[in-house]
């Protein structure tokens, strides 16, 4: 019940948000350039509450400024089979036309290992015809997770390349598919314990998880 109130509720906040920046001095030119088809893309995509609210924010300005766009699928990707059961059923059946796959592991993705249960195959994944505008992700917040019982020998996962951790392999996975199909715009999100050099086993900040994780990031084109 809990997802059905997210379903309902965030694209509401999300209205309210952008009716609010609808009473900002913004000109026609602030958007002259906002693209009539928004493709996103994401990983980790969970009960798919963040989809609904980035579906919201477009449509909301669409509406609100008088703008012709739509927001689209390119692909999610969720483990757990009941999870994926759950985007099919709730969020992916509402994007039908964009023909989104759904993958089964985010590791194999960019090496064409992954299933999609869409269409019931290991599916290609390349940048395609559509540009990908944003992509989001979650990687695995096990490993270095306060709640795991080996916390504190994950605290240098990255910096030991340890991909037996799921928050290394995961992240590497992550990079891989960005690399692959380099979106405008990318966020990634995991633990708070994840950085803080208080909370790493190493002997300077740059050895930490968070800032090993950044400092891969900026190799991709583009940057962070």
């Amino acid at each position: 019940s809990n997802h059905i109130d997210m379903m309902n509720f965030l694209p509401n906040v999300a209205g309210h948000m952008v009716r609010h920046a609808a009473t900002l001095p913004w000109t026609t030119k602030d958007f002259i350039h906002f693209p009539k088809d928004y493709w996103t893309a994401g990983l980790c995509n969970g009960s798919g509450a963040g989809d609904l609210v980035v579906d919201a924010v477009v449509d909301s300005f669409g509406f609100v400024f008088g703008i012709p766009c739509c927001c689209h699928t390119m692909f999610m990707a969720e483990k757990e089979a009941w999870k994926r059961d759950w985007l099919t059923r709730n969020i992916l059946a509402q994007k039908a036309n964009d023909d989104p796959c759904l993958y089964d592991d985010l590791t194999k993705i960019s090496s064409n290992g992954a299933n999609c249960s869409t269409h019931g195959r290991k599916c290609l994944l390349n940048r395609r015809r559509q540009r990908c505008r944003l992509f989001k992700s979650g990687f695995s917040c096990k490993s270095f997770s306060k709640a795991n019982a080996q916390f504190k020998a994950n605290q240098r996962g990255m910096k030991d390349g340890n991909k037996n951790l799921t928050s290394v392999s995961t992240f590497q996975g992550t990079k891989e598919v960005i690399e692959l199909i380099l979106p405008d715009v990318f966020e990634l999100e995991n633990v708070d314990s994840i950085g803080g050099i208080a909370e790493q086993n190493a002997d300077d900040a740059d050895d930490s998880n968070l800032a090993l994780v950044v400092k891969e990031l900026e190799t991709v084109k583009g940057g962070i």
